[in-house]
């Protein structure tokens, strides 16, 4: 890998507009979940929750959105989702996420995730498409009760296939865990993708 030397034309790490923070609450009210608790910092931010499945009437469909262009040099993303008990909750992104150059610097995003007793979550992010010389870091934490449902998928795709770029990013490293409350480990999967 190449050294990291000089000085990023962008904002630098920690800087307004750099540290997105995403904190969700749902919980089982009457017959459905609700959105109960919602802190959003910019770039990320989230529609509010919609009911349009008429086979689950009582799941909302919330879509995880940045007000950037993508994931660009230094930002550092937290998104924090609680799904108390007896909830049910789908999750996405309002489209592909696009992990852009980063010439100095990498950029990161930290996902954690509960799941209560009872709960059904769905957490289905768009691809991730990462440009010429990007370098990312994505953890995802999952905290599971023995008697939640949790349906995850995270997707990469090799890049901007019509430019030319297959593997062209720099780094890719993807940590995924999922524990049960009291810490034991269900699953560990690391992925660390380096194309040279």
């Amino acid at each position: 890998m190449r050294e990291l030397t000089g000085a990023p034309d962008t904002l630098a790490a920690g800087r307004p507009g750099k540290v997105g923070l995403l904190e969700l609450r749902y919980a089982r009210i009457g017959e459905r979940t609700e959105l109960v608790d919602r802190y959003q910092k910019s770039p990320l931010q989230i529609m509010r929750p919609l009911y349009v499945d008429p086979l689950r009437p009582d799941m909302p469909v919330t879509y995880l959105m940045s007000t950037g262009g993508g994931i660009v040099q230094a930002d550092r993303n937290r998104i924090d989702i609680d799904c108390g008990a007896g909830t049910a909750v789908h999750l996405t992104t309002q489209a592909a996420t696009k992990l852009h150059r980063t010439e100095f610097d990498h950029a990161t995003q930290v996902v954690h995730l509960t799941a209560g007793a009872e709960s059904y979550v769905e957490y289905l992010p768009d691809p991730l498409i990462p440009y010429r010389d990007a370098r990312f870091y994505q953890q995802t934490l999952v905290t599971a009760d023995p008697t939640a449902t949790v349906l995850l998928g995270e997707t990469v795709t090799a890049g901007r296939l019509a430019r030319g770029e297959r593997h062209a990013y720099r780094l890719l490293f993807s940590d995924l865990e999922i524990t049960r409350p009291d810490g034991e480990p269900l699953v560990v999967d690391t992925v660390h993708l380096d194309p040279g």
